[in-house]
């Protein structure tokens, strides 16, 4: 493996533990009332998850790049 392959593994998996970890919060600020500031969460949060389908989407070759989108979701 080099270099590359790694980073752009560990950059989709830190993309989509943010990813999770935002809309959690998310959730909690609907649930409290705040929608405002869950719009705003929702808007960065399919922000987060559309870089890490393009970085998946564009190195197709790779099947470390399908587990490092899969595992945060499932942690």
């Amino acid at each position: 493996m080099t270099f590359e392959v790694i980073f752009i593994a560990v950059l989709i998996f830190a993309a989509r533990t943010i990813d999770v970890s935002v809309g959690t919060l998310r959730i909690i600020m609907v649930s409290k009332g705040n929608s405002v500031p869950a719009a705003i969460l929702g808007f960065f949060e399919s922000l987060i998850w559309i870089f890490a389908i393009t970085q998946l989407i564009s190195n197709l070759t790779n099947p470390l790049y399908y587990i490092c989108l899969l595992i945060p979701s499932k942690a």
